[in-house]
């Protein structure tokens, strides 16, 4: 189900409780990425953020995604509980949308990594643009979950990494990344950038089950980060975008 946050100027995706599965930006509206410099803390980083929309001329209302990376794998009722935390400081910042979060997320644990906090490492926001002829849009980060519920019991082949349950597991979050797109009135063909986390070896099965099946997205091939999803036992995640404007702010 779509939803419109007018303050923002976008469309969101209605998703679990902590985050939307998408956005796409509204008509004469594109949406830009940031990537942060270095590590932040991920509840500080909003104050960045919003210091940021400042001098850009936005408000904070303008946030439509966000991307964490986090210490460590979690537990379901750990990610639970960190979501609670998350999704106050949401309310606190007045972003909710009728109790709904518009905001995307992805978050996940780099392979190999420093930080002993969950940290900031990029966002999306929306701003005005005299060049309407393309939709500019977010898909959520995903794992192998069939269904909405946060629940081990819907993990997909759980705990099973052999070369065949992982590719069930990349045909499913595959189809939950189509299946978002198209929710958001976008195609394969509208996107510029598929990110892939994982630990594991999934090349071949990337070759089969999953770039044939983007098609002209293929072209800009696969952004490839080692790392785990933030719950444990989900062994694959994606997210994609239609973003045409991406900037890496400078270390301070």
């Amino acid at each position: 189900m779509l939803h419109h946050n007018s303050l923002g100027n976008y469309n969101f995706l209605q998703g679990i409780e902590p985050y939307s599965s998408g956005v796409i930006a509204d008509e004469n509206f594109e949406l830009v990425r940031v990537t942060m410099p270095q590590s932040i803390k991920w509840d500080a980083g909003f104050d960045e953020i919003s210091k940021y929309l400042i001098k850009e001329n936005q408000s904070i209302h303008a946030l439509a995604s966000i991307e964490l990376r986090s210490p460590h794998v979690r537990s379901m009722t750990e990610f639970i509980e960190f979501n609670s935390n998350y999704i106050n400081v949401m309310s606190d910042l007045d972003l909710l949308i009728n109790e709904l979060n518009p905001i995307a997320r992805t978050n996940v644990v780099p392979a190999s990594s420093s930080d002993t906090e969950t940290t900031m490492h990029a966002f999306s926001y929306t701003r005005p643009t005299a060049n309407s002829s393309f939709k500019s849009f977010v898909v959520a980060g995903a794992g192998e979950l069939s269904g909405s519920a946060l629940d081990s019991k819907n993990i997909i082949r759980f705990q099973d990494t052999s070369q065949d349950g992982l590719s069930e597991k990349v045909r499913c979050v595959r189809d939950v990344m189509t299946d978002r797109l198209i929710k958001l009135g976008v195609g394969w063909t509208d996107v510029t950038t598929t990110s892939i986390y994982t630990v594991h070896d999934v090349q071949s099965i990337l070759n089969e089950s999953l770039l044939p099946y983007i098609h002209t997205a293929s072209r800009f091939g696969l952004q490839f980060f080692p790392a785990r999803p933030p719950v444990t036992d989900i062994e694959f995640e994606m997210d994609t975008r239609g973003v045409h404007v991406e900037i890496f702010l400078p270390g301070k």
